[in-house]
């Protein structure tokens, strides 16, 4: 797949190394990518990036309501 390819030559050009791949469709990975290598884990997805939304906006709410008098 080509762009797989492209991943495989971004990736690569990035780490400076021959570098092992192994792509995998996960349902639950709802419109994302993720990078798993070494114990570290790089991705973005909707699933995440909502829970993210949801945390800053819960701390921002904290936050107006600690200021208050």
């Amino acid at each position: 797949m080509k762009i797989q390819d492209e991943i495989k030559k971004a990736v690569e050009h990035i780490l400076g190394a021959d570098t092992k791949f192994e792509f995998k469709t996960t349902p639950e990975l709802i419109s994302g990518i993720e990078l798993n290598t070494k114990g570290y884990k790089l991705g973005w997805n909707i699933s995440e990036y909502l829970n993210s939304m949801e945390i800053s906006i819960t701390e921002l709410i904290r936050e107006k309501m600690m200021r208050k008098p």
